[in-house]
């Protein structure tokens, strides 16, 4: 039988992204593949941004300077 006794954390405001781990149980020795939604931080954001310009360059919808 399994029991969670943690309450699940509510989601923050703003971009999430999904991180995978694998995780031990207490009761076992076999890892399972445990994920979980995590806010984007400021830093994050801000490469995506720049990642996403640069894809749309690369593809021509921006001129670039």
């Amino acid at each position: 039988m399994r029991v969670i006794a943690a309450r699940a954390p509510s989601l923050p405001e703003g971009p999430t992204r999904v991180v995978c781990t694998r995780e031990r149980p207490m009761d076992s020795n076999i890892a399972r593949r445990v994920c979980r939604r995590v806010p984007v931080n400021s830093s994050e954001r801000e490469r995506m941004a720049a990642d996403m310009l640069k894809d749309m360059q690369r593809l021509g919808r921006i001129e670039g300077d």
